[in-house]
């Protein structure tokens, strides 16, 4: 469904999602559930030789796997950070996309009422003008949301 958008403002008025600060840096919730496992992991290979148990993965686990954790940790971090950009990109597209759109229904409006009063003076000639009859007309946002979608559509068939 295409967004139907407030002469107001250049947001969609059926916009769900709470503004949030483009700097704040969500932690995923992975990190928390990977930190959980590895340390319920380290505390079972530290605690069993104690408690009478044979460790499921005795030391040197703790140096062997800190390059391993260390790279898992700078992983998640690399891609979590990474998705928050697109989804920044994302957003920021939209908004130009929609400011877009705005301005272009506001210029159309310009033009609309510059005729009338170009019509309504008794001092100007009337005349027929087709080109500013054209632009007068605003953009259907939904037939702007169809070609962009044919572009995007377009360059991933290319990028194949």
């Amino acid at each position: 469904m295409p967004a139907r958008f407030s002469t107001a403002r250049a947001v969609p008025i059926d916009q769900s999602e709470p503004e949030r600060d483009e700097h704040q840096q969500d932690w995923p919730p992975s990190d928390l559930g990977l930190a959980i496992v590895v340390a319920v992991w380290m505390t079972l290979n530290l605690l069993a030789g104690p408690l009478g148990y044979r460790a499921p993965d005795p030391p040197p686990f703790s140096w062997l796997g800190a390059v391993s954790l260390a790279s898992l940790y700078i992983v998640v971090l690399i891609l979590a950070t990474q998705r928050r950009e697109d989804q920044l990109t994302q957003r920021r597209e939209q908004l130009t996309l929609e400011l877009a759109i705005l301005s272009e229904q506001k210029t159309a409006k310009i033009i609309q009422l510059l005729e009338e009063s170009r019509r309504d003076n008794p001092q100007v000639q009337d005349r027929n003008d087709p080109e500013a009859e054209a632009r007068a007309q605003p953009a259907d946002p939904g037939s702007v949301l169809v070609a962009i979608r044919e572009t995007h559509a377009k360059a991933e068939q290319l990028d194949q």
